[in-house]
């Protein structure tokens, strides 16, 4: 099991050591930025216990996929679940949780954007249709 500062820079080091508590990690694509939220990841869980504690979120799913195959690396096992999410699955699963209290039905689909397109075509089809 590597040590979570393994291959850092002075400012990775310094933002994965960075006190309990929130951090926003910015940088440009190849800077490092998933590095950093990993490792911090990861020395969050270890010093904390449980691995599901923490989560990381990433801008896409490949870059989610990515952080979780660097933290099965980081964090030692047994580990409940690595709460790893893009901004999209972290709704989902939010709304999942408590669709009841959302006033949703629990076994909702969500619509993908060339749905989301044909409902509103549809929809103004019918309001079109409505007014003449």
């Amino acid at each position: 099991m590597p040590d979570v500062a393994d291959g850092l820079t002075r400012a990775q080091r310094a933002a994965v050591s960075h006190p309990d508590g929130p951090l926003l990690i910015t940088g440009e694509a190849g800077s490092g930025r998933t590095t950093v939220l990993a490792h911090r990841h990861a020395r969050l869980a270890m010093a904390g216990g449980a691995a599901s504690r923490v989560l990381s979120i990433a801008s896409t799913q490949p870059a989610a996929a990515a952080m979780r195959a660097r933290l099965i690396e980081l964090v030692r096992p047994p580990y409940d679940e690595l709460r790893v999410h893009t901004f999209g699955s972290l709704c989902l699963e939010l709304l999942r949780n408590e669709a009841a209290e959302a006033g949703l039905d629990p076994d909702f689909v969500p619509v993908a954007p060339a749905e989301r397109v044909a409902l509103l075509l549809e929809s103004l089809g019918r309001l079109t249709l409505r007014h003449h």
